[in-house]
């Protein structure tokens, strides 16, 4: 039993000599060394956010059409096709903000959408009408 409780003391001071060292550092680096970097993003093929001179008309035109909602909607005037809506979300998918990891997610409706006026009486029926 003897044995036993000088190994734990012996560990037990060995631990705590190596918290003081730990704690040292951590104070070290947090009073005296102010130029070192949290983190690091190793950035690949991102798009380049770039200064509108140094772009072509071309890629002004692309850059200009790009939206995150986009709303379209086809009228089938020419009654060769359907009528058709369309929303979409464009994003990136990673914090890379690089060209594979740029996607649309969005929704389809079929045919002439018409909005109904609904007249609501009370708070209630509003709160749970939903389009």
């Amino acid at each position: 039993m003897k044995l036993f409780q000088t190994i734990v003391n012996i560990s037990v001071v060995v631990l705590a000599c190596i918290a003081c060292v730990i704690c040292g550092v951590y104070l070290y680096f947090h009073y005296f060394v102010k130029d070192f970097t949290i983190g690091t993003n190793n950035i690949g093929n991102q798009v380049e956010i770039v200064k509108p001179e140094d772009l072509t008309q071309t890629q002004i035109d692309e850059y200009e059409n790009r939206w995150f909602m986009e709303a379209n909607y086809y009228s089938n005037e020419k009654n060769n096709g359907i009528e058709l809506q369309e929303l979409n979300f464009n994003y990136f998918e990673t914090y890379r903000l690089e060209e594979i990891d740029y996607r649309a997610t969005g929704m389809q409706y079929l045919g002439d959408y018409v909005h109904k006026n609904v007249t609501v009486w009370s708070d209630s029926e509003r709160d749970n009408y939903v389009f």
